[in-house]
């Protein structure tokens, strides 16, 4: 990525968003590429769930290019869920 990711919590419509390698990496990603741009609850969830790939060691390269998805034909699609089956 080519943008600096920001340091620091970020407060984010009224919601505090504590910084993590997660949270970082999305908002770079969201500097680039403003409509991927994630805000309070979701950045927080989004960026904790992403922390936990970094720190199990996933390369950033495969994060961001959805190589940990499942394969779709192995997904349960809900209204309102989504899950592995």
């Amino acid at each position: 990525m080519g943008v600096s990711p920001a340091r620091g919590a970020r407060s984010v419509t009224s919601q505090r968003v504590d910084a993590s390698p997660g949270v970082d990496l999305l908002l770079a990603i969201g500097a680039e590429q403003p409509d991927l741009l994630l805000t309070g609850r979701t950045l927080r969830d989004q960026g904790v769930m992403l922390t936990g790939l970094l720190e199990a060691g996933r390369p950033v390269p495969l994060v961001l290019r959805g190589g940990d998805r499942p394969p779709r034909d192995r997904l349960a699609i809900l209204p309102g869920i989504v899950a592995p089956t």
